[in-house]
């Protein structure tokens, strides 16, 4: 009986483990998306600070003609 018991205790501690594992997968996730968003809201604290503008608004001082969809009012 005893060797029944170890058998089922070893599926047991690796579901565990796997678990433990997935929790701190989407924990970190959740850390990486809040990290590039603060990281995102600094830079353009910066640019700012900087005077620069974003690629969009350059391209339109340039007089460059954006396609259709950057066009189109429905969007």
């Amino acid at each position: 009986m005893k060797r029944n018991i170890k058998r089922r205790r070893f599926p047991i501690f690796i579901n565990f483990l796997l678990f433990l594992i997935f929790i701190f997968a989407i924990i970190g996730s959740i850390a990486a998306w809040i990290n590039t968003r603060i990281i995102i809201k600094d830079l353009s604290k910066i640019k700012e600070e900087l005077g620069i503008q974003d690629q969009e608004e350059v391209e339109r001082h340039k007089g460059r003609k954006g396609t259709f969809l950057e066009n189109s009012d429905d969007i």
